[in-house]
């Protein structure tokens, strides 16, 4: 007898039975079912049934407690849960969900447990930041600083990284401030304000003032961030580290900065070191010195608007104004002097006006007038409009000096320094209309038809076309 076809069809009839068994879905997929198809409800009952038939399979479990979760049905989940846990109390997908869970559910305490087992499993740093934050709502810095302290300080966001450096740094423990922030502070953008006011005052309280100096120094590059270098140099100074506090002030990147050198100095002298504030000053002038005019005008312009809200009276006007005579340049000095007087008028200028001697003066021989003519001084302010260069002269001073001499000359004393100037090729080009309308109309033919022919070297002007005698003048 052949047995073959016989064995063959037992096993695929055995086959049959088996695949046919494989296919009758198990509880956990009939839950999933009936939750599929809507009817959650029988899916509930069917899962609690199982339970308090004694099944404990953990898959069966954690339906049982997410179906009795969402129907509020809080008490018989917690029940089902530590049913749950005893099994796998170290399964961190599962805590995850179950803080999803409780987080939703507004179970405080719940999903503050949760997170601590995540936290305890993974060290993730974005589940340490929510459970500090709950921490922190209770006023419980202990346990905040315990959670913040888990993951790698790198893996922290920098507000979590800024609140656990102030943890430990009111506790006395600055030494591990530096290693927490340091790390963030490499990485692209860098920290915020805050957090480099934390590392640098970390950085000091280590004694560690070079190395706080040289981040602060780096940090200077990023020039939409500078207003923190007067605070940074203050902060030395309070522990006594002068001569960093000298290294941060006068670098180039602080020095470049004219409102930045201003709060410097201000800050020195407000400190009332004196001492100080003349070595930034020498320093200062080293480099205002190789400014053309126009940007060293500009410059000083913005250092006594700082300045001067301390008032007209400021010593520090005082010690730049002294520094600037032993250390500087006339040219430096009479612009200076000549910053002051455009923005806060002679009252300002009059404390320190013993210091703006002739060497200064004879800079700014247009600035001289006008100084000497407050003071009714009108010969010396004569003198030196009359010996003004005006080639020399910048653009506002050249009109500027226009005006003066309109006041002060008579009209054929004007028309006869015109005329020179204008035959000596003294006049520069943008003045010329300005002079043909500042000459007297009634003044000598001959002045103007020197100033004319100086000009343009076109033979007779066209004397109807000049202004008449009462005409608008240069003011």
């Amino acid at each position: 007898m052949n047995r073959l076809p016989v064995i063959a069809s037992f096993v695929c009839a055995m086959g049959a039975a088996v695949g046919g068994y494989f296919m009758v879905p198990g509880e956990g997929e009939r839950l999933a079912m009936l939750v599929r198809d809507g009817q959650g409800e029988i899916a509930l009952e069917k899962a609690n049934d199982l339970f308090a038939r004694g099944v404990r399979d953990p898959a069966l479990l954690l339906q049982a407690f997410f179906l009795n979760q969402r129907a509020g049905e809080y008490d018989r989940a917690s029940e089902i849960l530590d049913a749950y846990l005893k099994q796998r109390p170290d399964d961190a997908v599962t805590w995850r969900a179950l803080a999803e869970a409780f987080e939703a559910s507004g179970q405080s305490e719940q999903l503050r447990n949760a997170l601590e087992n995540v936290v305890r499993l993974t060290r993730d740093s974005a589940s340490a930041s929510q459970l500090s934050a709950i921490y922190r709502l209770r006023g419980d810095d202990e346990n905040e600083l315990r959670v913040l302290g888990m993951p790698e300080a790198a893996g922290l966001a920098e507000a979590d990284a800024i609140r656990l450096a102030h943890l430990l740094a009111v506790r006395g423990r600055s030494s591990e401030v530096a290693g927490i922030l340091g790390p963030l502070d490499g990485k692209a953008p860098g920290l915020s304000d805050e957090g480099r006011i934390q590392l640098f005052t970390a950085l000091l309280d280590r004694g560690e003032f070079t190395k706080a100096v040289d981040r602060a120094l780096v940090w200077q590059k990023d020039k939409k961030r500078l207003a923190l270098q007067d605070v940074f140099v203050g902060y030395l100074l309070r522990t006594g580290a002068d001569e960093e506090a000298l290294r941060l002030a006068t670098s180039r990147e602080s020095i470049d900065d004219a409102k930045l050198m201003a709060r410097v100095a201000q800050l020195l002298s407000d400190n009332g070191r004196y001492d100080l504030v003349e070595r930034v000053v020498r320093e200062w002038l080293a480099y205002a010195q190789k400014l053309p005019v126009d940007q060293l005008d500009a410059y000083l312009a913005e250092v006594v608007n700082i300045a001067r809200a301390k008032g007209a009276g400021n010593r520090l006007f005082g010690d730049l104004l002294t520094t600037m005579a032993r250390h500087g340049s006339p040219e430096v000095e009479a612009s200076f002097a000549q910053t002051m007087y455009d923005q806060l008028g002679y009252v300002g200028i009059a404390p320190f006006r013993y210091a703006i001697g002739p060497r200064v003066l004879l800079i700014r021989p247009v600035f001289a007038a006008r100084l000497f003519t407050v003071e009714r001084n009108a010969l010396a302010a004569r003198r030196f409009l009359m010996a003004t260069y005006l080639p020399d002269q910048q653009a506002k001073a050249r009109f500027e000096w226009l005006a003066m001499a309109q006041e002060m000359l008579s009209p054929q004393e004007l028309g006869s320094e015109l005329a020179r100037r204008a035959q000596a090729g003294a006049i520069p080009p943008e003045m010329k209309r300005a002079i043909l309308d500042a000459m007297p109309r009634d003044g000598s033919r001959q002045q103007t038809m020197a100033v004319w022919q100086s000009f343009f070297d076109t033979g007779k002007p066209n004397f109807e076309a000049l202004p008449k005698p009462n005409g608008p003048r240069i003011n």
